[in-house]
């Protein structure tokens, strides 16, 4: 069990809800993100600290497509086809999101993020109504994702 010492900048509320701070520990030194299920205790501590006028919450979120951090930001590219165009259409993907409209009624959604995982969980919701143009990890990450479903349900 960790103790660290987190300086608090926010949350982000969502499928999980985390606690956005800062970690003191001179090996760590980074805004990170803790869920707040597995937060058993708080101690508060009379230190104070200086926040850190460069962060923005808003920035720090969106560098993901959901909550985890990967380090590698990807450019993504999915079509949504003519039948799932209109949930598309209203549907919030990522705060940076571009949605376009095709001639043949599809829609694109572009947006620059990391967490490949999340993503390809999240097409699973969408089922054969969205294609994944690019990157080309995703579409990996998505075939993985599609093994270990085959596997967890025994079909070779």
């Amino acid at each position: 069990m960790s103790h660290p010492r987190l300086h608090p900048y926010g949350f982000l509320a969502g499928s999980r809800d985390y606690l956005v701070a800062f970690n003191t520990h001179p090996e760590v030194q980074e805004h990170r993100l803790y869920v707040l299920a597995n937060i058993d205790a708080v101690q508060v501590l009379s230190d104070t600290f200086e926040r850190d006028p460069a962060f923005d919450l808003s920035t720090f979120a969106s560098r993901s497509f959901g909550a985890f951090w990967e380090g590698e930001r990807f450019d993504v590219l999915w079509r949504f086809n003519r039948d799932a165009a209109a949930d598309a259409r209203r549907f919030h993907f990522h705060p940076n999101q571009v949605v376009t409209d095709q001639p043949d009624g599809s829609v694109l959604v572009a947006f620059t993020a990391a967490g490949l995982t999340e993503m390809a969980w999240h097409l699973f919701t969408w089922g054969d109504a969205v294609e994944i143009i690019s990157p080309d990890a995703l579409k990996q990450r998505f075939r993985d994702c599609l093994a270990a479903a085959r596997t967890a349900l025994g079909v070779p």
